[in-house]
């Protein structure tokens, strides 16, 4: 069965800090991390290290873009995790929101140009 997504998904490798609050320590971590695939509504986070995130933990980030240079702050849901005990790093998907309409603008801008790419790497010659 295909599944079908409303926001297209593309294969990034962007930087990204990961924000979230440990409640039973009542302290707040960061990490840093690499996105290996973002849409408009959400991204695949890969952190290094034992930050075990668990699933509708709220978030915050930053997410560094290239082409121009643009860091772009908001806040997510997690919505599912793999923690990989032996290789020890965390996998999530989460959900985003942007601090604003110009960090979404700068974010769809980069989309845009991941589909242009895609579809003239698709096009035969």
């Amino acid at each position: 069965m295909e599944q079908r997504r409303k926001y297209a998904r593309f294969k990034v490798d962007l930087p990204i800090t990961c924000t979230v609050v440990d409640p039973r320590h009542y302290r707040t971590l960061s990490t840093p991390g690499q996105v290996q695939d973002l849409c408009l509504k959400g991204m695949k986070v890969h952190l290094p290290g034992g930050l075990i995130v668990r699933e509708t933990a709220a978030i915050h980030y930053v997410l560094d873009l290239p082409k121009p240079y643009t860091r772009i702050k908001g806040n997510g849901k997690i919505r599912w995790t793999h923690w990989d005990e032996k290789k020890d790093y965390t996998l999530f998907g989460m959900e985003t929101y942007f601090w604003s309409h110009a960090h979404r603008a700068h974010l769809e801008a980069l989309l845009r140009e991941l589909a242009e790419s895609s579809s003239k790497s698709k096009d035969p010659m």
